[in-house]
């Protein structure tokens, strides 16, 4: 939906009925009652926002090369300093869809503002392949790349139904052994907001 002076919003829903009215067709258009079921009552950017982030990034700060006495440490806490920052521009709590490209081996996601993380402690994801976590309402499903159920590598202390991006920028991270440093994390999240 739009709405005259701001940017259109949608809102994710399921056709609950879909009745047609037979009788009364005229000049070939049929009225039809809709109805419609959102599971979620959040308004969401029409557009996705995506981040990319590699393994082994020093979130902490570090040391501008070439050191030379005296030493400055940089506090990299802009967003632009490293990879790891979203921003959810509305008002209200955005799902995060979280995929993984492999190779890689027991990963662990973490929200850094809220400590919350999902984590895969049983996972071997080989070259070539990726799993993903996508923590919308309605969906909540952790799939292999060829759409098979993979929510078993899911820890039980893993809660998707509270790992949401809230509104403003907050930062992202996550662990994982990969010898070959190419595997990547890739975060899609649409800004999300209470009202229309």
């Amino acid at each position: 939906m739009k709405r005259p002076g701001r940017v259109v919003k949608r809102l994710t829903v399921r056709t609950r009925t879909l009745d047609p009215d037979d009788e009364d067709i005229i000049h070939g258009y049929m009225p039809l009652d809709l109805q419609f079921f959102a599971h979620d009552p959040t308004w969401y950017a029409d557009t996705e926002s995506t981040t990319e982030l590699p393994l082994g990034w020093l979130t902490g700060g570090g040391f501008a090369a070439p050191v030379v006495a005296p030493i400055y440490v940089q506090d990299g806490t802009v967003a632009a300093d490293r990879p790891g920052w979203v921003t959810n521009a509305g008002d209200a709590d955005a799902w995060p869809i979280l995929r993984v490209f492999g190779p890689c081996a027991t990963v662990t996601i973490t929200h850094v503002a809220s400590g919350r993380s999902l984590a895969l402690p049983t996972l071997n994801l080989p070259v070539g392949r990726w799993i993903e976590i996508d923590t919308r309402p309605g969906y909540r499903t952790v799939t292999w790349d060829n759409g098979g159920n993979a929510s078993t590598y899911l820890s039980p202390s893993s809660r998707i139904d509270l790992f949401a991006i809230p509104p403003g920028t907050s930062e992202m991270r996550w662990t994982a052994f990969d010898s070959t440093n190419s595997a990547r994390l890739r975060v899609t999240w649409r800004d999300a907001y209470i009202a229309l």
